[in-house]
C-alpha cells in the first residue's frame, strides 16, 4: 500500500473517533474514544516526521487560521495549546484600534504540513466538544448569583489548558515510541524533532522580524475553570492568506 493511501486511512480513523466524541451525550463514552485518538494522532504527526527527516523532505508552510466570537481571544488561548503541543508557532495578528471589531481573531500558524493538519482537524472537533461540554456545565451549575459569560471563559480556560498537557504528553510518548525506529535508521528521534522546530522558529523570523510576547494569565478563575479542566480530561483528543492591514504581531504562548 501507498504512503499516500496509508496516510488517507489513518486521518480517516481518526475523524471517525472525533466525530464520535462530538456526537454523544454521554461523557463516559467520549472518554473511552480519548486514549485510541490521542494514540493514532500522535503516532501519524511522529512517523511522518520521521518519515520526511529520512527523506530530508521536511517541509514548513504556513497558514491564516479565523478564530470567530463568541470569546475569540480566549479561543485563540485554546488554539495556540494545540498548535504548542502538536510543533508549530503561531502569531496573532493583532489589528489596529482604528480597524473594526470584524467578529474574529487572527492567527498565522507556522508547521509543516502534516502538523497545520492536525491542528485544524484537532482545533475544530475540540472546539464542537468544548461547547457540548460548557453548555452542560452552564444548566447544571449557572445560579442567579453567578456570571455566565465569566464561567464560560474560565471554563474555556480550563478545558484548553488540560487539553494542551493531555496533547503534549501524547506526544512525548509517540516521540519515544518511535525512538527505537529512529535509531535503526540511523537518526534520534530527539533530534529530528529539534530540528524540525528550527525550521519552524527560522520561518517565523523570516515572515515576523518584529514580535511582542502576548501569553495572557488569569486571575481569580472561578468555577468554570474546574469544570473546563474536568471536561479537557474526558476529551476525545482523536487558509488562505490574507491582508489585514495589522499593525501589530504578536506572538502567542
Amino acid at each position: 500500500m501507498e504512503h499516500g493511501n496509508e496516510n488517507e486511512t489513518m486521518m480517516n480513523r481518526i475523524r471517525a473517533l472525533l466525530a464520535k466524541a462530538e456526537s454523544t451525550n454521554f461523557p463516559e463514552e467520549a472518554e473511552a474514544y480519548t486514549a485510541k485518538a490521542m494514540e493514532l494522532m500522535s503516532k501519524y504527526g511522529i512517523d511522518q516526521t520521521l518519515l520526511q527527516a529520512k527523506e530530508n523532505k521536511t517541509t514548513v508552510g504556513d497558514r491564516i487560521f479565523k478564530v470567530y466570537a463568541p470569546f475569540a481571544r480566549d479561543k485563540v488561548t485554546f488554539f495556540n495549546a494545540i498548535v504548542n503541543a502538536l510543533g508549530g508557532r503561531a502569531v496573532w495578528r493583532i489589528r489596529g484600534k482604528r480597524q473594526a471589531n470584524p467578529g474574529f481573531e487572527e492567527l498565522h500558524v507556522f508547521a509543516t504540513e502534516t502538523d497545520l493538519e492536525r491542528i485544524d482537524m484537532l482545533f475544530t472537533s475540540l472546539l464542537v466538544q468544548c461547547a457540548n461540554a460548557m453548555n452542560v456545565a452552564v444548566r447544571e451549575t449557572i445560579s442567579g448569583q453567578n456570571r455566565p459569560r465569566k464561567f464560560k471563559a474560565d471554563f474555556l480556560y480550563g478545558f484548553s489548558s488540560e487539553v494542551g498537557v493531555r496533547l503534549l504528553a501524547a506526544e512525548r510518548q509517540a516521540a519515544r515510541d518511535a525512538e527505537e525506529s529512529a535509531e535503526a535508521q540511523g537518526m534520534s528521534m530527539a533530534l529530528v524533532l529539534v530540528s524540525k522546530k528550527d525550521q519552524v522558529n527560522r520561518r517565523v523570523e523570516n515572515v515576523y522580524s518584529h514580535l511582542t510576547n502576548n501569553s495572557r494569565r488569569r486571575s481569580e478563575l472561578g468555577a468554570g475553570y474546574s469544570h473546563g479542566t474536568a471536561a479537557g480530561r474526558r476529551a476525545d483528543l482523536g487558509g488562505v492568506r490574507m491582508n489585514t492591514g495589522a499593525k501589530q504581531e504578536a506572538l502567542v504562548g
